[in-house]
């Protein structure tokens, strides 16, 4: 992906020109299975799950022109980021459901189990130089690294019970 910007300064405008490189390989799948125990009740489960593995060059690279009032290239900051992350989540579902008679009484329960991964790590690193392409100096370096992991039970108990309308 390619991308360039703009930004108007009192002294001068600064010309950023932006790549990045993303490379993701993703699985997912789904599988359902309901049985009849018996002709008013359903038993079945569910499972959904996602792995997201991308490739571990990803990377942005970004050049900055800073111009100065009369147009001319004053300095150059060069950009570099790197990324590495990974996730991935899954969730479970069991239910059951039961007809308890013929004026729509129903019985349901789901156990339901949900998780989700993420970890990322991200570096950046900015150097300027003059407008003659000469190291100047280290203006920004920043490591980011971030894991999240998130784990959710829950049970569900229905009962359909209809009632007269007027």
């Amino acid at each position: 992906i390619d991308r360039d910007g703009k930004i108007f300064y009192s002294s001068g405008p600064w010309v950023i020109s932006r790549r990045d490189k993303w490379n993701n390989e993703n699985l997912s799948g789904r599988l359902m299975l309901d049985y009849d125990v018996s002709k008013n009740s359903t038993i079945g489960f569910q499972y959904l799950g996602n792995l997201s593995n991308p490739d571990p060059s990803q990377t942005t690279f970004s050049k900055t022109k800073i111009f100065n009032n009369a147009m001319v290239v004053d300095s150059l900051l060069n950009n570099k980021g790197r990324s590495k992350q990974q996730k991935y989540n899954h969730s479970l579902n069991v239910h059951f459901k039961t007809k308890i008679d013929e004026k729509g009484k129903n019985l349901s329960t789901d156990l339901d189990y949900f998780t989700y991964n993420s970890d990322n790590d991200r570096n950046v690193n900015t150097k300027s130089y003059t407008s003659d392409g000469d190291f100047l100096n280290n203006i920004f370096s920043n490591k980011n690294v971030s894991n999240q992991k998130i784990e959710n039970f829950s049970v569900k108990l229905d009962m359909e019970y209809p009632l007269k309308a007027f």
